[in-house]
């Protein structure tokens, strides 16, 4: 999980192609802040008021390969590398409400269905 903030989530939510965009930016840092194994189709995006609250799900095969990703993840990294991405996003600035930091960053995993 994770906020960012300076970010309009009634206005980002409005605009379809920027929501996709935000998320696949989002799902783009995850990824390389993780473990070789970890791909895009292993994340779940889940947005939410609160600025912009994010819930990235990663999905693991095994409890083990979990906690490996987990451990290898260092939330600074991913939240510095999102905000470095995200300035650049375009159409950013018609959803901005100041400027853009990601803070409360913790990483979560999912088991396979």
């Amino acid at each position: 999980t994770m906020v960012v903030e300076g970010v309009d989530y009634t206005a980002l939510m409005s605009d379809t192609m920027l929501k996709r965009a935000f998320e696949a930016t989002i799902v783009a840092s995850i990824v390389a802040g993780s473990p070789e194994w970890v791909t895009a189709n292993h994340i779940t995006i889940t947005l939410r008021p609160g600025s912009v609250a994010v819930h990235a799900a990663i999905a693991a095969d095994t409890p083990a390969a979990a906690a490996e990703g987990i451990g290898a993840i260092n939330g600074q990294d991913v939240a510095n590398d999102l905000v470095a991405r995200l300035v650049f996003l375009p159409g950013i600035d018609a959803v901005a409400s100041g400027a853009l930091v990601v803070a409360g960053f913790a990483a979560s995993t999912a088991s396979p269905a």
